[in-house]
């Protein structure tokens, strides 16, 4: 994948908004084959310990066939060309315990800007003709896949982005109509 296409697809991720614009964001590109395997594969071992787990304390069937469907999806970033490892940190003015003791309930808006520059970074890549998925199973391994990234607090593991060519184009998912989703209030 051109380099210059992945900047362009970065730069549409850095121009998101963020809460007093403190762009609470980092990207890991991944594009070594055997780190991508590396961690594709501590998915898959960290899924298949879920799944004994389960076992072992008589889960719900339902919980272990929601594991066996998570797990179909969780490693099949290490065959993109490019996974981009999204990283997140906590907003850093206030003290968010403080916060959450005046509040009665935590207050960090540091996801609601990292979202949005994940989704203008998939805004971005399929405007470049680009095929990619954000990702949230592959965080089972959370702990494991930061070990190998190489990633220190006060950042964290907030999502993965396998960025290819797709290999087919399939029809749109349905979506809810705008009536079941939206209320106008006079």
């Amino acid at each position: 994948m051109p380099r210059e296409d992945l900047r362009r697809m970065l730069e549409a991720a850095r121009h998101a908004p963020s809460a007093t614009n403190q762009q609470p964001w980092h990207f890991v590109v991944v594009q070594d084959r055997g780190l991508l395997q590396q961690m594709a594969q501590a998915v898959e071992h960290k899924f298949c310990s879920l799944l004994e787990r389960s076992e072992k304390v008589g889960a719900p069937r339902r919980m272990e066939a929601y594991l066996r469907y998570l797990r179909r999806f969780s490693t099949f970033f290490a065959q993109a060309p490019v996974t981009i490892a999204v990283l997140q940190k906590d907003y850093d003015l206030v003290d968010l315990n403080a916060i959450e003791l005046i509040l009665g309930q935590q207050h960090d808006p540091s996801p609601h800007g990292v979202a949005a520059a994940v989704e203008n970074l998939l805004l971005a890549a399929h405007a470049l003709g680009y095929g990619a998925c954000w990702t949230h199973g592959p965080l089972v391994a959370r702990n494991e896949l930061e070990r190998l990234l190489g990633v220190a607090r006060p950042w964290r593991l907030f999502a993965m982005v396998p960025v290819g060519l797709p290999a087919e184009s399939p029809p749109a998912r349905p979506r809810k109509p705008l009536e079941e989703i939206v209320t106008f209030l006079p």
